[in-house]
């Protein structure tokens, strides 16, 4: 049984390819992102994430963003977050970096599906 949830975990993700690549400007960048996140106790948990964009095929670096969020547990399904976050970004008319910094709220709501799997939903309101 777990082999058939992986193929069609494949399937979906190869169909979604071409999706993926027809949803992209002319830029023709990619969006690397990892989050670290850690659990306080039961109701807190404390996050950081990186994130790095690329334009022209990974030849030059459009936006570089670091961000800290602490999240309350608001019940089963419902956490309410802050965070602060820096991001220096390229300005492409002008051909120079802006640095930004920014406090962001977030919601997420999550439930979970059976076989395995969650349906989580974050909004941010900066």
């Amino acid at each position: 049984m777990n082999n058939i949830k992986k193929y069609i975990i494949l399937i979906i993700f190869i169909i979604s390819i071409p999706v993926l690549a027809t949803a992209q400007n002319n830029l023709y960048g990619s969006i690397w992102n990892i989050e670290f996140d850690k659990k306080l106790n039961k109701k807190f948990d404390l996050s950081t994430e990186f994130e790095l964009r690329t334009i022209y095929y990974l030849r030059l670096i459009e936006r570089g963003s670091w961000s800290l969020q602490a999240d309350y547990n608001l019940s089963k399904h419902i956490d309410l977050g802050a965070g602060y976050e820096l991001k220096n970004q390229l300005d492409t008319k002008y051909a120079k970096y802006l640095f930004q910094k920014q406090v962001v709220y977030t919601n997420r709501g999550q439930i979970e599906i059976p076989g395995d799997f969650t349906f989580k939903l974050r909004e941010k309101s900066k």
